[in-house]
């Protein structure tokens, strides 16, 4: 119902600003890989890299002639590699993220880099974490994140290269043994404005 809700409530968010400036606003579309691990402060072994997708959508409202605010729905593949006595495994996560980004943009030729930071918070769609553990990962993982997002990139005309770092800062682990686990993301995805 969490879910429902969340992804009701961001198509309603999403349409309503397209609607509201669509002469102005800048749709566009991206979509790459995702090199996901979970930080855990009192765990050992600690978690590895899992490879996943991402792809969404960002609309960006011009601030000035270099600024933007740049919202943006994301549906993103996280989670962890992990090794412990008796096997190995990966914690499989899929979100709806959504980060309100800064954008500056330099320069105002044809190629031009850009710089993006702002907060963003995820909603949990699906977990799974395989066949080593008989555990609900519903009751182990949190069903939200929230964090800082930054990263950069270069436009192409209408195209662009992004790469973007996900901190986040919200406790995800919903286990009461005391653990600290945050999702660390690293992105990098190809675009295409219109």
């Amino acid at each position: 119902m969490r879910r429902t809700h969340a992804l009701v409530m961001t198509t309603a968010l999403a349409l309503g600003l397209v609607s509201q400036a669509r002469a102005q606003v800048e749709v566009g579309v991206k979509a790459g890989l995702t090199f996901a691990t979970i930080s855990e402060s009192n765990l050992s072994p600690n978690f590895e890299n899992k490879t996943g997708f991402a792809a969404g959508v960002h609309f960006g409202f011009p601030l000035g002639s270099n600024f933007m605010l740049q919202p943006e729905a994301l549906l993103t593949q996280q989670g962890a590699g992990f090794t412990v006595p008796g096997g190995s495994g990966e914690i499989h996560l899929t979100y709806l993220q959504v980060p309100l980004n800064l954008r500056i943009n330099f320069g105002n030729g044809s190629v031009r880099p850009f710089i993006l930071a702002g907060p963003y918070a995820a909603f949990r769609l699906s977990c799974d974490i395989g066949d080593l553990f008989d555990s609900d990962c519903d009751n182990d993982i949190s069903s939200t994140d929230w964090g800082l997002d930054f990263g950069g990139g270069i436009r192409f005309n209408k195209f662009f290269l992004e790469a973007r770092y996900n901190l986040g800062l919200k406790d995800v682990s919903d286990l009461e043994q005391g653990f600290d686990s945050k999702q660390r993301v690293f992105m990098v995805m190809l675009g295409f404005a219109f």
